[in-house]
């Protein structure tokens, strides 16, 4: 498939495509004749202006059919991928090379719109379209870095570091893989966390509190992990994008932390997560962000619902009311687990108590929480509840973050085993159809078990 600025660049110069917006350019045109040989009076009574002002008449006309505003609308809904340029930025482009009010070019000329219509295209494709790279964007604190670079972090860094060699043309430094003890990673993949053809979110180089010699680290005990966004972007769609991925990438890295034991870190703004912890869960990270910045599939899919529950849960994590969180983290819940039919309460209890507590002896405990949480969901969202304990909210986010990896983790390991994902619903049905499968002990087949979530309710 051709780069996404490629298929921009083939929309606008197809044919029938400009043949339309020419078209329609010289009808508003024609309107703001019409408007300006109007009766002044009629004018005012009928319109509200004054007509007697050509530019005023033509900015009528542009605005009455929403030119070009509308064709450059449907053109980018109809594009592939992630938005790589905005509306805004198309129309003030061709503002600028196709001219509005206040200019002295003859609009009735029937050549002036060829003559500069391929300059505004030209200049859409090579400058608004021109690779950029994002400023890093921090996205966690890591701990418990050892005073060694082990085999994997001196890898992974030398895998960062090529990556931004690369990316500046420069010759890279990086050794041979023979070289070290161990199995090494593969460096280029471990450097991209998601990739949609030439538009990607890379790791950065780890940013150490100490200073880093050869493949020793002088440090105090945190190292801070950034990413950042490069492509061919629009100044707005880079921005708006590093901003996606910023809460999109901090919200998976908080999924990942919630599985294991709570970590404590001097920054007030960044997630602590240990350097071990980040390679269990990089797989789940980079294919979670993969699935939430990727186009949707049609049909019924899990890949849909772990898309949405992740936005469900970045938005969950920004919100200042501990209540409206509560609520979010709920409602991702319901997208990965959730199904039409019967009783609502009951069957997402059910579901989630057979997903994630292996023990038949807690299974009903896991039932009661879950249970209990879903009507306080409901009392915030009736507006009987209008705020909660930050406690019951941390809760929630880990149940929460543990059903997102139970499911994630399902697909995977049915997708890595050469088979197709069954339908969700009917999965989801599965799970506690059968009374011989909701008492049975052991977690389901291929989802794995996570103790800290099972804390949840067997500490009560």
């Amino acid at each position: 498939m051709p780069q996404l600025r490629n298929v921009i660049l083939e929309r606008l110069q197809a044919g029938p495509f400009e043949q339309q917006l020419g078209a329609d350019l010289r009808e508003s045109v024609a309107q703001a004749a019409g408007l300006y040989l109007l009766d002044q009076q009629e004018a005012k009574d009928s319109f509200g202006f004054d007509n007697s002002d050509w530019d005023e008449c033509l900015m009528v006309g542009w605005l009455g059919d929403r030119f070009p505003e509308d064709h450059f609308a449907e053109l980018l809904e109809e594009l592939p991928g992630p938005a790589i340029i905005t509306l805004d930025e198309l129309s003030e482009a061709f503002d600028r090379y196709l001219p509005r009010p206040g200019t002295d070019v003859d609009l009735f000329d029937p050549e002036w719109f060829d003559e500069r219509y391929p300059h505004f295209v030209d200049h859409v494709y090579r400058h608004l379209l021109r690779k950029r790279v994002s400023a890093p964007i921090p996205i966690a604190i890591l701990t418990d870095l050892p005073s060694e670079l082990d085999d994997w972090w001196r890898w992974l860094r030398i895998g960062w570091d090529a990556a931004r060699q690369h990316l500046l043309g420069e010759e890279s430094d990086a050794p041979a893989a023979t070289e070290g003890e161990g199995e090494s990673l593969d460096l280029d993949t471990e450097a991209t966390l998601w990739q949609y053809e030439d538009i990607a979110v890379e790791c950065c180089p780890l940013e150490f509190k100490g200073h880093v010699t050869g493949s020793s680290v002088i440090r105090q005990d945190e190292a801070i992990l950034s990413v950042r966004v490069r492509g061919h972007l629009s100044p707005s769609s880079l921005k708006n994008m590093s901003a996606d991925v910023e809460r999109l990438v901090r919200s998976l890295v908080l999924s990942s932390s919630a599985l294991e034991p709570r970590q404590q870190s001097r920054h007030e703004r960044l997630e602590p997560v240990r350097a071990s912890d980040l390679k269990t869960y990089l797989p789940f990270l980079r294919e979670a962000l993969g699935l939430a910045l990727s186009p949707r599939k049609k049909g019924e899919h899990f890949d849909n619902r772990i898309a949405n529950a992740v936005r469900l849960l970045a938005e969950a994590d920004r919100q200042a009311s501990t209540a409206i969180a509560i609520a979010l983290c709920v409602a991702a819940i319901e997208s990965l687990v959730g199904f039409k039919g019967g009783e609502l309460k009951q069957r997402l209890s059910n579901s989630v108590a057979r997903l994630l507590e292996a023990d038949t002896k807690h299974r009903s405990q896991a039932v009661k929480f879950v249970a209990r949480l879903y009507d306080v969901r409901s009392d915030i969202l009736h507006g009987t509840r209008l705020d909660d304990e930050p406690s019951r909210l941390q809760d929630a986010r880990r149940l929460a973050a543990g059903v997102l990896y139970a499911v994630w983790y399902f697909v995977d390991f049915t997708k890595r085993m050469g088979a197709d994902p069954p339908k969700p619903e009917s999965w989801i049905k599965e799970l506690t159809s059968a009374n011989e499968t909701f008492f049975s002990d052991g977690p389901p087949e291929r989802v794995p078990e996570l103790p800290e979530v099972a804390r949840l309710w067997r500490r009560s």
